[in-house]
């Protein structure tokens, strides 16, 4: 329930990496909500994705995805991005581009955002949950940047 709560929140009404609307996937990876199409590219790219309507969520997921979202992923994650540079990617082959700046090249990445938001998430499951093993996602994000 509280993850579909998340698509109520207008930024969370779109998928993060491309232009549809209604999506029904959580990328747990980054805290962001996407599309069905998109589900299977970010997996290309190890992150990972849980569908909303058949997945069940652990506490620290839960707690990561309230403190994430679409809106804080794009200020991270697009930060630098101007949609005077082109527009947002369409078919398979533009959103596998857009990932690939986005993801492995960094290109609109503000890193301070970033790791300040890693580190305000990671303080709070470890606040509230004792189980190290339940936040290991998060961890990932440290492999994403190295």
């Amino acid at each position: 329930r509280k993850v579909r709560d998340l698509l109520l929140l207008e930024d969370n009404k779109k998928c993060f990496d491309c232009p549809t609307k209604s999506p029904f996937f959580v990328n747990t990876t980054l805290q962001t909500v996407i599309c069905s199409r998109c589900s299977g590219l970010v997996r290309e790219v190890g992150h990972r994705v849980k569908s909303i309507s058949a997945s069940k969520f652990t506490g620290p997921e839960l707690m990561a995805l309230e403190q994430g979202g679409n809106a804080t992923a794009r200020r991270i994650w697009l930060s630098h991005f101007s949609t005077h540079n082109g527009s947002e990617p369409e078919n398979d082959s533009d959103v596998r581009s857009f990932m690939r700046q986005k993801y492995f090249e960094y290109k609109w990445l503000d890193r301070e955002a970033l790791y300040a938001h890693d580190k305000m998430v990671k303080e709070m499951i470890k606040s509230s949950f004792t189980d190290v093993s339940l936040f290991f996602f998060l961890f990932f994000f440290l492999f994403l940047l190295t």
